[in-house]
């Protein structure tokens, strides 16, 4: 009776202090707060909910009340840590991604552009209209959005609640489910891998397990949540949404496919289905840099940073959030006509004397911030591209598609992150 009466009185005091306990802007800063309480407003739950809701508002608001200036002290790695718990049990593969060694970006830099496989699958003959959810298929892998779900559940609470938190909510609960059964999968091949190294008996294999066991050189790793969950969690998420995205935008342009269709033909009955032929997508390219630019992944980059003192004197502490706006790519100057959808917009620009690299799909800009910057870009976008351009290279010359009913599914907003529209549907018929 005692074990479940104090039970119960810590709940009760978790759900009466969560809200006061959290952390609200810099102590002792000047730096003006741009999402406080409103009158007789008790805690922050309201201030939370209003800045998750409209973000981009509360960035614009801020541009007019506070200056930054780009900081080598940025760490992509930390912010995600932080952001998805990383020192929690059920989140190790974002410890693994975000691990200060760099194992993770490394193995992508250096091993994942390798060859292309031509082979394609089997054609199915889908001959008539049917209705199509576009992102649940392309984005196969469970895991991922789970934990983005659970890292969400906890953030609701106070850092000092999360680890008790964590251990008895259900979100991740499941997400640790799913790590021991990726573990029980992998222990054979893992095992079977390993005598046959003990033993001489050579067994190459061009896989992820293979490339990390590679370029780790002694580094310690998990490779079944770092393989395979970590690497699928990051690539599969960022191309999926990418990919739908561009999808949403491709119907209803009916002039656009077809150019786009003569381009893939011309350039894969010459070159193949290569990676020198994918960088002749010229007008692909640009189609995905303008899909990009209008629905990116996030309307902001963050960072976590160490402790900087700005021009002005104003410190940032240590372990502070940095976000840099990235509302240049509405800016008329940068962009004439920005909320217009142009395709062809990036591919002008890369005949430019100077230009032809920085219009590029794949290369960050501080005009394009949809891939972060310098050395905080994303390693994987290369690969990003790649699969996405693959894929669109199949769709356009093997379906037809259009909009449900005529109307173009905006993308959902919740707080900095833009997810293209998980529920809505298109047209798809094979041709």
């Amino acid at each position: 009776m005692w074990l479940v009466s104090e039970s119960l009185a810590l709940v009760v005091l978790v759900a009466v202090t969560a809200p006061l306990l959290r952390p609200h802007g810099i102590a002792g800063s000047s730096i003006p707060l741009v999402n406080s309480r409103q009158p007789f407003e008790l805690g922050y739950t309201k201030a939370r909910q209003r800045c998750l809701a409209d973000m981009s508002g509360f960035i614009t608001k801020g541009l007019g009340k506070a200056k930054i200036r780009n900081s080598s002290a940025l760490s992509v790695g930390r912010f995600m840590a932080e952001r998805l718990h990383a020192h929690l049990a059920g989140f190790e593969p974002w410890r693994q991604v975000s691990a200060p060694d760099r194992l993770f970006p490394e193995t992508i830099r250096t091993r994942l552009m390798q060859p292309l496989d031509t082979r394609s699958g089997k054609r199915d003959g889908m001959i008539e209209w049917h209705r199509v959810v576009l992102k649940p298929s392309a984005l196969a892998i469970v895991y991922s959005i789970d934990s983005f779900v659970a890292a969400d559940e906890l953030h609701r609470w106070p850092k000092v609640f999360r680890p008790v938190i964590a251990w008895i909510s259900p979100s991740c609960r499941k997400i640790r489910g799913q790590l021991r059964e990726a573990r029980a999968l992998m222990e054979p091949i893992l095992r079977q891998r390993s005598v046959r190294r003990e033993t001489g008996v050579p067994a190459p294999h061009d896989d992820a397990l293979e490339w990390m066991e590679e370029c780790a050189r002694g580094r310690p790793y998990d490779p079944a949540v770092m393989a395979q969950i970590g690497m699928a969690t990051v690539s599969l998420h960022s191309t999926a949404d990418m990919l739908t995205q561009v999808l949403y935008d491709l119907c209803g342009r009916d002039d656009l496919i077809l150019a786009l269709r003569d381009e893939v033909r011309s350039v894969v009955e010459q070159k193949g289905l290569t990676v020198s032929a994918l960088h002749d997508l010229q007008l692909m390219d640009s189609t995905l840099k303008e899909s990009q630019r209008l629905k990116p992944g996030n309307a902001t980059d963050l960072h976590r940073t160490d402790a900087i003192v700005l021009s002005d004197g104003t410190r940032i502490p240590r372990d502070s959030y940095i976000i840099v706006s990235a509302d240049r790519r509405f800016n008329p100057d940068v962009y004439p006509n920005p909320a217009t959808f142009d395709a062809y917009r990036s591919m002008k620009l890369r005949q430019t004397a100077g230009k032809e690299t920085h219009a590029q799909v794949n290369t960050p800009s501080p005009e394009h911030l949809a891939w972060g910057l310098g050395k905080h870009a994303c390693p994987g976008r290369n690969l990003v591209v790649t699969e996405i351009k693959i894929a669109l290279c199949h769709i356009l010359l093997k379906y037809d598609i259009k909009l449900m009913d005529n109307v173009r599914p905006p993308p959902v907003k919740n707080g900095i992150a833009m997810s293209a529209n998980s529920t809505a549907a298109i047209l798809v018929r094979r041709r």
